[in-house]
Order: C-alpha cells, then sequence, then structure tokens
C-alpha cells in the first residue's frame, strides 16, 4: 500500500481536524502555519490519521523535527483511539538520544537510543512484528521490541516547552513498500 497519509500542516488549524482524530485525553494537535504542535506550551499534543489503517503487520510514521532540546516532535504507531494503545517515539536532538514508549502508560521499551542524533531531522518510527525501528534521515539507530499492540492506526505527537508551539512538520505514515 505504501504511504497511506501525509500532512504538511500549511495551515492555522486548532485542532487538527482534516484527516485527524484526538487520541485519548491527550490533547489535540494543531496546524501553526507550517508546524505541527500543542496549543500550548508544557504540554504534548497527539493525533491519530484515521483513515485508512495500515496493515497489522508493517507501518511507519515519520515526521520532521527541529534542533531545540525544549520542544519535541513525535511519531505514533499501532494506535487504538478507542482503547487508546499504541507505541510513541521521538527523539530529543538536544541530548542527541530517541526513546520508544508503550502508550498509555508511558512505559519505556528498553533503554534510550543514542548515537548520532543531535541537530534536526526526519524521525520514523517502523513496526513490523515486535520489531519497533526508529531511524533518523533514513538511518536506522536502534531497534525496540514489544509485541502487546499488534493492530492500529499512524499518528504524529509533539510537546513544547517553551511557547513557540510549532514543533514538526512534513508528516507521513503508511506501510513500508
Amino acid at each position: 500500500m505504501g504511504q497511506i497519509g501525509s500532512d504538511d500542516f500549511n495551515r492555522t488549524e486548532n485542532p487538527l481536524s482534516t484527516g485527524w482524530v484526538q487520541f485519548g485525553a491527550v490533547a489535540q494537535c494543531t496546524a501553526a502555519g507550517l508546524t505541527v504542535g500543542p496549543a500550548s506550551s508544557a504540554t504534548w499534543c497527539m493525533s491519530v490519521w484515521n483513515t485508512p489503517t495500515p496493515a497489522a503487520d508493517g507501518q511507519y510514521s515519520q515526521i520532521g523535527y527541529f534542533a531545540s532540546s525544549a520542544e519535541y516532535a513525535a511519531v505514533l504507531v499501532r494506535c487504538n483511539t478507542a482503547t487508546p494503545t499504541g507505541y510513541f517515539g521521538f527523539v530529543n536532538p538536544g541530548a542527541s538520544y530517541a526513546q520508544v514508549f508503550r502508550v498509555p502508560a508511558f512505559a519505556q521499551i528498553g533503554t534510550n537510543i543514542t548515537g548520532s542524533l543531535s541537530g534536526a531531522g526526519t524521525i520514523r518510527l517502523t513496526a513490523s512484528g515486535s520489531n519497533l525501528v526508529v531511524a533518523k534521515d533514513g538511518v536506522d539507530k536502534g531497534t525496540r521490541m514489544d509485541a502487546n499492540y499488534t493492530t492500529g492506526k499512524v499518528g504524529v505527537s509533539a510537546y513544547d516547552s517553551n511557547g513557540t508551539v510549532g514543533t514538526g512538520d512534513n508528516w507521513v505514515g503508511g506501510e513500508p513498500d
């Protein structure tokens, strides 16, 4: 199937609505000109691409992020909006590490993924079988294993601690070719 959804966030929309739904009790993300982020600072937001649902065995979500350690753009895979459950991956570019979590408990899976993660770039989280692979700019940086969730939708998440709101851009999600 390949790519099932994309968004460049080149609009003002609070909350995101075109193609997106809220994920659990966490606030829905907003589009602010050219970026996505939470509606206010010091909060996370999460939004899931509503349709279609990628194949159970292979799916990915990726987004461009900036070089600030005060802002995080994150990606979601295998999200069930009714429960809500899924996987969440993000990069802290200031501290040069990535993490993968199980939602809704935000239980980290394995240790921090380190090595060549500083600065701006693109993060991609791919779920295939029980493997959760984090890549930066197309280069695999680490794999974590978890088999709790096997199906669901893909999405985006963001955090902003300094009030600038925009944290990521140019999201795509789908099934690996």
